[in-house]
Order: structure tokens, then sequence, then C-alpha cells
């Protein structure tokens, strides 16, 4: 039940190769906070600072493998809703707002954690997250002759920031 729950609330991350085993993020604005994916924050000022944690699994996955996280890449656009004459798929201002490197991680065994400010939001707000442990900038189709456990990502569903000017 809590599973399903979760799926249909939108609270959900999906892991492949057993990349990461948690995926929690946490948006501030203001003197508001809400720690969730699927969760929805109203910001005023324009200003809020998303915080992505997961863990990275000690031990091996399914394949013998120990993956490692080798990026997180917070993605971001406005809320539109439907637009006349654009694909329901697309959001053309959607984009990656910050790539943080291995190096950028803040770690502490498993635990790896991301922060990220963003100022002069004037518009509502999505913000989700993505990995790998690959060096691919964006996902692409495997190929027929490609190890998919090469090749590992995660991906969280979104939080929401509705801004408000009070």
């Amino acid at each position: 039940a809590d599973i399903l729950d979760g799926i249909r609330h939108g609270r959900i991350f999906v892991s492949t190769g057993d990349l990461i085993s948690t995926a929690d993020i946490t948006v501030s604005g203001g003197s508001n906070t809400v720690t969730g994916i699927g969760e929805t924050l109203v910001a005023t000022g324009g200003e809020v600072t998303i915080t992505v944690r997961v863990t990275d699994p000690a031990g091996t996955n399914h394949n013998g493998d120990s993956p490692a996280l080798n990026r997180i890449d917070i993605i971001g656009g406005e809320i539109q809703g439907l637009l006349p004459g654009m694909p329901s798929y697309r959001n053309t201002t959607a984009r990656v707002l910050k790539r943080f490197a291995r190096s950028e991680f803040r770690q502490q065994g498993e635990q790896i954690e991301v922060s990220l400010r963003l100022a002069n939001l004037s518009d509502n707000y999505y913000l989700r997250v993505r990995g790998t442990n690959s060096d691919e900038a964006e996902p692409a189709p495997d190929l027929p002759t490609e190890n998919p456990w090469q090749d590992l990502w995660f991906y969280t569903n979104p939080v929401f920031v509705t801004v408000s000017e009070n």
C-alpha cells in the first residue's frame, strides 16, 4: 500500500543497477521548508535552496559490481501547463541548473549531499534530480553491444516551488 501511495502522489525515485538506495530532497525558501519528493514549497522572495541527499550503497549489485555515483544533476523548469501547439511532453524552460561532479560531493560514508541556491525565481518552478555513474552528459539509448550495467542512472520525481510575493 505504501509503494502504491508513493507512486500515486509522486513521491518516488528510480535507480538502475543499485546506483543509489535512497534519495531525499529538501527545499527551503524564506521561513518555509519542505522535505520530500513530490512536495510543494511556497517560497517568498524568489530565493530557494535545494539540498539533495542520496545513499551510494557499499557492497555489490545483482551483477556483482559496486557502482560509484559519478555525478548529480539538478534540473529545473517553469511550471507552465500545456501550451497551445506544443506537444505535452515538452517544456522549453527545463534545463540542467547545476552538474555536481564527484569532487563537489559532501560525503560521509555512504551518504552524499549537494546543495544549490537559486535566486530571482519569479515564476512557479519545479526541481528534479538525476545522477549517473558514467561521464555521459545526457542519458542516451543503450546500443545493442553496450553493457547496461556500465551505464547506470537514477531519477527523482520533482519538488514544486510556488513563488509568493508575501
